[in-house]
């Protein structure tokens, strides 16, 4: 993804918005865009954050997505569903690559979460996974389905491939 600043004047641009009481914040209809540009940036422990604002709907009884978090009437919006994406796209780290999910790339950021489970629903079939932060490290455990192909990226850079069919566990 091709943006207005790469790399570390990335990082600071972002990092001035985030921390600026005066810049305006995003709504939760354009939450998307801002998570694809922390994403780019390498940053995204920042998105945890962005995502208490949505939690915070709970405390306002709030049944479905507003279109800003403050003076918040409920409404109903498919981009409602933005913080289950990032679920699986950041927190769980899947992404697909090329056409037809042929293949994968499996980068979690877990955040502040100490263990997180579930699947990922693709055209191919499920991708199960289980994440569990353990006293020696992380306990990742990823089985594709067949025909699959994928990437695990440890947290330090590492690669593990990965192959459909296969339950495939790894502790950091």
């Amino acid at each position: 993804m091709e943006g207005l600043a790469q790399g570390d004047a990335a990082r600071e641009i972002l990092t001035r918005a985030i921390e600026d009481g005066e810049c305006l914040k995003c709504s939760f209809s354009t939450a998307y865009e801002w998570f694809r540009a922390l994403e780019t940036a390498g940053m995204q422990e920042a998105m945890r954050d962005c995502l208490n604002d949505w939690i915070a709907l709970l405390e306002l009884d709030c049944t479905t997505c507003p279109e800003t978090p403050r003076e918040a009437r409920s409404e109903c919006h498919a981009w409602s569903a933005l913080p289950l994406y990032e679920m699986m796209r950041t927190m769980a780290g899947i992404v697909p690559e090329g056409i037809g999910w042929e293949h994968v790339r499996i980068r979690p950021h877990t955040m502040d979460l100490e263990d997180l489970q579930g699947k990922a629903a693709t055209p191919k079939g499920d991708i199960s996974f289980r994440y569990e932060k353990t006293e020696e490290g992380w306990l990742y455990s990823v089985e594709l389905p067949e025909g699959m192909e994928g990437e695990f990226l440890y947290p330090d850079g590492r690669t593990q491939h990965l192959s459909g069919g296969e339950a495939w566990v790894s502790c950091r």
